[in-house]
């Protein structure tokens, strides 16, 4: 069974507050519940409208395959597979290109992620691929 790198709920508090620089992309500000890790996220919000309230299961990856076989990219096969995306509606993968003492960023062909955290959060050291699952929850 393989294990996440990093799960928790995420609550949006803000959308693009500090403008709207892409048509298809808003980043989103807000903070996890369980840890309390301040996170902002670019979505592509052309195929995953989002709004400011909204919660989210997030979650950090290093394999979409629910029994830890290795997985580096996103192919159609693992919708045919027993893998994770059939669990999320938004899927993404990237790598870990800054890890501070008080951050980690993560890039998904451009949209990034930044996770603002004095927590240890294991496995995201830089150079890591990465995989961003997503969805809503209640």
């Amino acid at each position: 069974m393989s294990m996440f790198l990093y799960q928790d709920i995420f609550v949006i508090s803000e959308l693009d507050k500090e403008g709207k620089f892409f048509d298809r992309v808003s980043r989103l500000y807000g903070r996890t519940e369980g840890m309390g890790i301040c996170v902002e996220l670019d979505v592509n919000t052309e195929v995953y409208p989002v709004k400011a309230g909204e919660r989210f299961s997030l979650v950090l990856a290093d394999t979409l395959f629910k029994d830890g076989t290795q997985s580096t990219t996103y192919t159609k096969k693992l919708y045919s597979e027993d893998s994770h995306v059939q669990d999320y509606e938004y899927v993404c993968s990237g790598t870990v290109f800054v890890k501070e003492e008080d951050k980690i960023c993560v890039s998904f062909g451009g949209l990034l992620l930044l996770l603002g955290t004095k927590e240890n959060i294991g496995g995201l050291d830089e150079g890591k691929k990465v995989f961003l699952l997503m969805k809503k929850i209640n």
